[in-house]
């Protein structure tokens, strides 16, 4: 494969560490802790998926409760070869391969897609070495990644305004919503009368609203944590939570490319009632 086409952490594996990748696919962690099935994925398949069937007695097959599927997390397995001058310098570089790959989350980014990435943690690097007496200084390597979140990620957030008429959200094939560095951030800015959040499918029907009691005065504001669950506000940069001024029946936006339609572009849509609202998420692909 041509240089570009592979990068850890940033870094072009052929041109950093001569790793000539051979294949990727999706596969199990080296753990043994999860089937092949469930850590299945790679870096053009999706993650696998778990149906909360129901066993009945004395009844054939199972009964499907109506619960939504599982999404488990994605196997990525990069198979390759690493040629050197020496059996030394071959050690050489595949330290350098364990090195950045360490024992956290490593940004793993393709040819298939310069602007997203997987984020998986090396369980299994498996290396062997030919003898000598056939061809020195070449060794297969497997480098067999889990990620815990089976989606890929924007490597940049959208940033979008809200004001009272209904934005499109442009979503990736996976909910926005998002977790740990990628939960989507919502910002209401006042001056704002008990503003209201209304998320609404790409049609306009009204989804979900966030209704609160609390009129943020001018360069005060309030965050809504759309991935943790969590409100915030900031009054004269001093941070409280917030999730008391709302009122019952609310709902945080789900950014769901369910709401949408993906392969007509359309997309679901926020508007808020009072005030300005800035919208920071990533796109994400199953």
């Amino acid at each position: 494969m041509a240089t570009g086409v592979l990068y850890f952490n940033g870094q072009d594996v052929e041109s950093t560490f001569g790793l000539i990748v051979v294949s990727t696919s999706g596969g199990a962690a080296g753990s043994g802790k999860r089937s092949a099935a469930r850590a299945a994925g790679g870096l053009l398949g999706g993650p696998a998926r778990t149906l909360p069937l129901l066993d009945m007695p004395q009844m054939p097959g199972s009964l499907d409760p109506g619960i939504a599927l599982g999404e488990d997390t994605r196997g990525i397995v990069i198979t390759g070869m690493v040629r050197a001058s020496d059996f030394t310098t071959v050690k050489v570089t595949l330290d350098l391969i364990k090195e950045v790959c360490g024992t956290g989350l490593v940004e793993i980014r393709s040819a298939y897609d310069a602007a997203s990435a997987y984020y998986g943690v090396l369980e299994t690097p498996d290396i062997q070495a030919f003898t000598p007496t056939l061809l020195n200084g070449w060794a297969t390597v497997v480098l067999a990644f889990t990620c815990p979140n089976p989606y890929a990620w924007a490597l940049s957030p959208s940033i979008i305004g809200i004001g009272a008429s209904n934005v499109d959200i442009p979503l990736g094939t996976a909910p926005s919503s998002g977790r740990d560095q990628w939960s989507a951030l919502i910002e209401i800015v006042g001056a704002a009368t008990t503003p209201t959040l209304t998320y609404s499918n790409f049609r306009g029907d009204t989804v979900s609203t966030m209704a609160f009691t609390y009129s943020p005065l001018a360069g005060d504001s309030i965050v809504i944590d759309c991935g943790r669950r969590i409100v915030n506000r900031f009054v004269s940069g001093v941070r409280s939570n917030a999730m008391s001024f709302l009122t019952a029946g609310y709902a945080f936006p789900a950014l769901d490319p369910g709401d949408a339609y993906v392969a007509g572009s359309l997309w679901p849509k926020l508007s808020l009632n009072s005030g300005v609202a800035t919208i920071t998420y990533y796109r994400a692909w199953r």
